[in-house]
């Protein structure tokens, strides 16, 4: 079965890379390619990277749907969380959370968020 998406109409160009998608089943997706703090240097002024900032804009859209997936690079770790920034990787987790997702990695391999076994759930040399 062939079935279509489209861009949503509340697709934001200002948030760098994001891409929410509505499928015409009624499934949401929200494609990530997070460009943390390097968007308004790249992009121009207004435009955000952070997962955090594309959660704050589609956070209702996602919640309105019966099934939605965020998925991508999302560019971030709990390893390099500063302080209590909203864009921290617990934080984001914590907003994802809120919303009514789960990471399936984690779930899968029953690993608490932020004490990962893999050496590829984290930043790594080879």
């Amino acid at each position: 079965m062939d079935e279509k998406a489209e861009i949503d109409p509340s697709f934001n160009p200002k948030l760098d890379y994001f891409l929410p998608l509505t499928f015409e089943s009624g499934l949401k997706v929200l494609g990530v390619w997070s460009f943390t703090h390097r968007a308004e240097k790249r992009f121009g002024v207004g435009h955000k990277g952070h997962v955090s900032d594309a959660l704050n804009y589609y956070g209702d859209w996602l919640r309105d749907a019966d099934q939605a997936i965020v998925a991508g690079d999302f560019n971030n770790s709990v390893i390099w969380d500063k302080g209590s920034k909203e864009s921290n990787f617990y934080q984001t987790n914590q907003k994802l959370e809120s919303l009514g997702f789960f990471s399936s990695y984690h779930s899968t391999r029953a690993e608490a968020f932020g004490s990962e076994s893999s050496k590829y759930a984290l930043p790594h040399k080879e």
